[in-house]
């Protein structure tokens, strides 16, 4: 019954993404907060510093760059899933779903809470034990927007922010990280007619805890949680086998 309430809310945001994205009008702050997401994007995709780490996917890819001895890691994960460019985004932004407090708490999240700003905006706090001994959970606090640029394309950006700080005080065992992540989602070209979509995550992390590179190396590869769910959600492996199987028996004869 749960997934599906999820999928009837996620087709609802998918469809609104796919057809009314004409309607959504940005106000400058929210205009400045894409632009800099964009400029973010390009510097995290272009770093001549980043290097090949394995994912725990072996179909996700993954390059970080790290200091030892510090609190920041940065880095850009990619995979290709077998679905619409309207439900991968769907997917990302939607934080609602009970799919996604299930997955929250399974991977060490403590709470999560959600407020809508608009159609393409909205607040996003969650906090997380990292399992490491001796510090407690941390917790961050975004805003998130999505657009559509184009037919093909849709970028959802998440910022830090402090729009909630008077409202919500964050407990005393707690400790503000931070982070800005970036997801572009770019329509590919359809296999064996399934809908492909190229999903690119760049990321920039300081979780307040300075750790020695193999350290963080464990807590990048976490960052990919979501790019895993997500491709794992949608997997079509065993279609597009049958769909080749198929296309092949007529040469062979």
């Amino acid at each position: 019954q749960d997934d599906k309430v999820d999928e009837v809310d996620r087709e609802e945001l998918a469809t609104l993404m796919r057809e009314k994205h004409y309607d959504q009008e940005y106000s400058e702050e929210e205009l400045a907060i894409l632009k800099r997401g964009a400029g973010f994007f390009k510097d995290v995709k272009e770093n001549p510093n980043l290097s090949h780490l394995q994912s725990r996917d072996p179909l996700v890819s993954l390059r970080t760059v790290h200091l030892d001895d510090d609190s920041i890691a940065s880095g850009i994960a990619q995979a290709t899933i077998d679905t619409s460019l309207d439900e991968a985004a769907a997917y990302e932004y939607l934080k609602t779903t009970r799919e996604g407090m299930r997955t929250h708490l399974e991977k060490g999240g403590i709470e999560k809470f959600v407020r809508y700003i608009n159609d393409h905006s909205q607040y996003y706090v969650q906090s997380r034990d990292l399992k490491i001994p001796g510090f407690g959970p941390r917790e961050w606090r975004s805003r998130l927007i999505w657009r559509r640029e184009g037919s093909d394309r849709i970028v959802i950006v998440y910022e830090d922010t402090k729009d909630l700080d008077n409202e919500m005080v964050m407990k005393s065992s707690h400790a503000l990280a931070s982070a800005r992540s970036v997801w572009a989602f770019e329509r590919l070209p359809s296999l064996c007619g399934i809908p492909q979509t190229r999903v690119s995550f760049a990321f920039r992390v300081d979780i307040a805890i300075r750790l020695p590179k193999f350290a963080m190396d464990i807590q990048a590869r976490s960052y990919t949680k979501n790019l895993t769910s997500m491709r794992k959600k949608f997997d079509k492996s065993l279609e597009v086998d049958k769909a080749r199987r198929a296309e092949l028996v007529p040469k062979i004869e």
